[in-house]
């Protein structure tokens, strides 16, 4: 059986809480890193293939699918660039949650649970998760892996569609 932590009672450092939070943040930051490479991305094919009419502007969610569409039409250049948009994308969803959810930590005897919820834009049905603290470490490290390898392959199509720049 596992109870919710009561928050009056923490300690400052409690182990599991502060654990929980540093990768909830660890998490935020590959979104962070995530962001940037999207919207670098879009800059770049903006600059190498004026033809695509790149949108700009664009939310997280928006700017993401920009590029998944972009990235369809620069051909064989862009595979695998695509191969890891469609890796990345499922880890997506956790973004809002990560951001803008509630997190909760539930003791059990062995282990740790996260809760996280949060109501969707527009006052949507809340929506919840849950997480064994295994699951969250898997989740972070496939986050990571995903990052590093979008970054790494964009940087390849990067230099096939621009080779002077190389």
């Amino acid at each position: 059986m596992t109870v919710p932590i009561d928050h009056s009672k923490l300690e400052p450092s409690d182990p599991a809480q502060e654990k929980a939070h540093i990768w909830r943040s660890e998490c935020i930051q590959q979104f962070a890193k995530l962001e940037l490479t999207v919207a670098d991305a879009l800059n770049s094919l903006r600059r190498a293939k004026p033809a695509l009419k790149v949108k700009e502007g664009l939310p997280f969610k928006g700017a993401f699918d920009e590029l998944v569409r972009c990235i369809k039409k620069t051909g064989a250049s862009g595979q695998a660039v695509a191969s890891s948009l469609e890796g990345i994308e499922p880890l997506t969803e956790w973004r809002a949650h990560l951001t803008h959810g509630v997190m909760e930590v539930w003791q059990g005897k062995k282990s740790h649970l996260l809760t996280l919820q949060h109501r969707t834009t527009g006052g949507g049905a809340l929506r919840r998760h849950a997480l064994s603290r295994d699951e969250a470490d898997e989740l972070l490290q496939q986050l990571s892996k995903e990052v590093r390898d979008l970054k790494s392959r964009l940087g390849q199509l990067r230099t096939a569609l621009n080779p002077a720049s190389a």
